[in-house]
């Protein structure tokens, strides 16, 4: 039902959504193709009246306009799935990384060509403040050190995404109240 202004609330676009696959997912079972690489799913083009139409969407970021991060941590989920995914990213980019492990780090950087000096250490994290080729920071150590490096980044002045969960207490976080 719509709201003012023509407007439908999240309750009834995610049930209208939900209707509209399950009706496109039952009528492209009753009219398969025989092809075994048909793409068409029986769906009609959804746009919006807000959307901008005819604009293409840049292949990549130019250097100056991506994200740079840092990722603190370089545990399993680090090398196995964020690193690889920020090298497929059009739109970020790994510019530093933070580790315990200084060689570790370094045969690292050198696979993501990242400069030697963007290599920080737990100690010297907070000289993160003054590198310029740093927009955000990614943590991603041990989850007993998400508050501590969540805070100091922040501190440091630049934007944090960091893992689940931020703290292992709701008490750990109140410190910084």
């Amino acid at each position: 039902m719509p709201e003012k202004n023509g407007r439908i609330n999240r309750r009834q676009f995610v049930a209208d959504v939900s209707k509209t696959l399950i009706a496109a997912g039952m009528a492209s079972q009753s009219t398969k193709s025989a092809k075994a690489n048909d793409t068409d799913f029986g769906l009609t083009e959804l746009t919006a009246s807000t959307e901008k139409t005819g604009e293409k969407i840049p292949e990549k970021w130019t250097e100056e306009k991506r994200i740079k991060f840092a990722v603190v941590g370089l545990g399993h989920l680090s090398l196995e799935e964020i690193l690889p995914a920020f090298s497929a990213s059009k739109k970020a980019r790994v510019t530093a990384l933070v580790s315990g492990h200084r060689e570790k780090a370094l045969r690292v950087a050198k696979s993501y060509n990242i400069a030697e000096e963007s290599i920080y250490n737990y100690e010297n994290f907070d000289d993160i403040a003054h590198n310029k080729d740093i927009d955000a920071v990614y943590i991603v150590p041990p989850n007993s050190m998400h508050c501590e490096f969540t805070v100091r980044a922040a501190q440091a002045g630049k934007h944090v995404l960091c893992e689940k969960p931020m703290s292992t207490s709701s008490k750990d976080c109140q410190i910084y109240d």
